[in-house]
């Protein structure tokens, strides 16, 4: 049997509290696709500032996850329909 090298993913469980489920199995040569949001600018009806830093911070896991052997897109400054639509889609990256 192999041991699976794991990194922790954020998941909500609904199968109980098994550790398993907040593992994500990293021995796959294809290790599957990540999306980064970006959302630095807000609609002004939001009364949100501009974050700063957020440019960085995305820079900073795409490279990581791609270090790690995922497929990685980023997406900046999407609306909450536009999140559901990229999600509900399947055509994440």
């Amino acid at each position: 049997m192999t041991k699976c090298t794991c990194v922790f993913v954020c998941r909500i469980s609904l199968h109980g509290d098994d550790e398993s489920d907040y593992r994500y199995c990293m021995n796959h040569r294809e290790r599957g696709r990540l999306i980064v949001i970006n959302n630095k600018d807000f609609l002004p009806q939001t009364g949100m500032n501009r974050r700063k830093g957020t440019d960085q911070d995305a820079a900073s896991l795409l490279n990581d996850f791609k270090k790690l052997g995922f497929e990685v897109d980023v997406k900046h400054n999407l609306t909450r329909g536009q999140m559901l639509q990229l999600m509900l889609s399947g055509n994440v990256c």
